[in-house]
């Protein structure tokens, strides 16, 4: 007997802040075409033909509204418009939305096998219930059991039946996404449940044992491995720290994002692009343990391939300084000089030149092909604007000790790069004791408006990135050609680096030596007994690396 395929319709709810649609949602539209006849997209927000014409080019019905009531309401946008004769041809209505990643495994998947539900309406997880009151929402009710609300599917059974469409059209006005959550998707399961409707998901009760309430979110690496959850809430990169300790344990993000990038076929740039637009970096940090404490012990084998070092010479005192580290490396790293003013002097090392005649980027650009990995040195003389001459030392010690400490040293960090392949550049951890270098918010921000770079990052830190950093060679591969080092002058070199490796899908890490790791926080301790309290706050952050 021939199978009749099902006729499904979707509702997609999309928001974005920054009012652009993001690859990883035509990807998960693009997969849910393979499943359905037609997908309505609401856009919560208002966005320029161009953003729109991408979800044209997918033969999608597009309707937008004003951004207020969350998905809820974006939902009912979408059940409004669809006529009632269309509704009645149709098997399955969907309602989804942005706040997911995926699919990790193809939609059919997970329809084949709710097929076999006996149900009315079924979603992917459920939220169990909580007996005492939640504070955090807000409203004094108790936690139901519920379908959570980021894919919902429903049967002719139901959705054909009167009071479906008819709770859509009288919906409780809400004001914020506590209201959202407490009054709306809390509710709704057991709404339709008091009717006589049947309820079902596609996790298993058996995940329930973990003792996690909200699995979904915390235990977003075990729904993917063990039960091929296709959907992962993008707050699973970037949101609640605290709560992430707490309900389950401190690397269960980093063992999703390599699962799903070493084990599944989506595309992990997707991820990387969009948490880099949507969280900061410090908040991208704590979720993937990115503060990497290296030794001068051997890791596993040493590498024999060699990496360059790259780097601003200023003047002979400078250089004396470097000298000591790159004597050191001789042999296993090149050395190239940025060298403006004729100043230096023919040495037993042997240092290449960049040509002053040329763009420096572009010849960075050209190394990129010959190295796995360059490491970026590029103080300039205003770094040292108020240290005097034992602090430009110590400046320059306490950099080159995290960067090229010595040959193992230098092996280990290109280790870290090979084992953490999403790593795109590693900078040192701030100096505590050096000035911030002033850069004017206007000109970073100008920047990336000319390079299209969307990134939530908080100004306040910007002036703290380094000019000094290890580089992965292939994020430089993917960096466009209109970046030119004397043109873009008025910039760290550092930032533009850590701007543009995670646009193109790489993120960013710490790297510092034990040693280098105890200097800073003794550093760092001296501060706190000062009071200084831009310090008292990344304190906890430190604690955490050095245990």
């Amino acid at each position: 007997m021939v199978i009749k395929p099902k006729r499904r319709i979707a509702i997609y709810v999309y928001h974005n802040v920054l009012n652009k649609v993001s690859n990883y949602a035509l990807y998960y539209l693009s997969s849910l075409k393979e499943i359905t006849d037609e997908i309505i997209v609401v856009l919560n927000g208002k966005f320029d033909e161009k953003e729109k014409e991408k979800l044209y080019n997918l033969n999608l019905a597009v309707l937008e509204r004003e951004n207020k009531g969350y998905d809820f309401f974006g939902y009912r946008k979408g059940i409004l418009s669809i006529s009632n004769d269309k509704l009645s041809k149709c098997d399955e209505l969907i309602l989804c939305n942005s706040s997911t990643f995926g699919p990790l495994f193809p939609f059919k998947n997970l329809f084949d096998e709710m097929q076999k539900k006996e149900c009315d309406f079924w979603g992917i997880t459920k939220h169990p219930s909580i007996k005492q009151n939640v504070i955090r929402f807000n409203f004094e009710t108790k936690i139901k059991e519920h379908i959570q609300s980021y894919f919902l599917v429903f049967r002719k059974s139901m959705f054909l039946d009167p009071r479906f469409k008819n709770y859509f059209e009288n919906l409780r006005k809400i004001k914020n996404k506590k209201e959202a959550i407490g009054f709306l998707e809390v509710n709704f399961t057991e709404y339709f449940k008091n009717m006589g409707f049947k309820y079902s998901v596609f996790a298993p009760d058996e995940v329930l044992e973990f003792g996690i309430d909200n699995y979904h979110q915390y235990l977003s690496n075990i729904m993917a491995e063990k039960y091929k959850v296709p959907l992962i809430k993008k707050t699973a990169f970037g949101e609640r720290y605290d709560l992430n300790l707490k309900e389950s344990y401190p690397n269960k993000t980093e063992e999703l994002f390599n699962y799903i990038k070493n084990e599944t076929k989506y595309d992990i740039n997707l991820i990387t692009n969009e948490i880099a637009s949507i969280y900061s970096t410090d908040e991208i940090k704590k979720f993937l343990h990115l503060n990497f404490v290296l030794s001068d012990k051997t890791r596993e084998k040493f590498q024999t391939q060699k990496s360059a070092f790259i780097f601003n010479y200023i003047n002979d005192e400078y250089f004396e300084i470097i000298k000591t580290y790159l004597e050191g490396a001789f042999g296993l790293i090149d050395i190239y000089a940025i060298e403006k003013n004729n100043l230096y002097k023919k040495d037993k090392l042997k240092i290449n030149l960049l040509n002053n005649n040329t763009s420096y980027f572009k010849q960075i650009k050209e190394l990129s092909r010959k190295y796995n990995a360059i490491c970026m040195f590029l103080p300039e003389e205003k770094d040292f604007f108020g240290l005097n001459k034992i602090q430009k030392i110590d400046y320059l010690k306490y950099l080159l000790n995290s960067l090229i400490k010595n040959r193992i040293y230098i092996n280990n960090i290109i280790t870290t790069f090979e084992k953490n392949p999403y790593i795109g550049v590693l900078f040192p951890l701030i100096y505590l004791n050096k000035p911030s270098i002033q850069i004017k918010k206007n000109d970073i921000l100008d920047f990336m408006k000319k390079m299209d770079i969307n990134l939530k990052i908080n100004p306040k830190y910007l002036n703290l990135l380094h000019n000094a950093f290890w580089i992965k060679t292939e994020s430089i591969g993917k960096i466009n050609d209109v970046i030119d080092f004397e043109q873009d002058n008025n910039l760290n070199k550092g930032i533009i680096f850590s701007l543009l490796n995670q646009k193109y899908g790489f993120l960013e890490g710490n790297v510092s030596s034990i040693d280098e790791i105890k200097i800073y926080s003794d550093n760092l301790e001296y501060l706190l007994m000062n009071q200084n309290k831009f310090f008292s706050k990344i304190a906890s952050k430190i604690n955490k690396i050095i245990k």
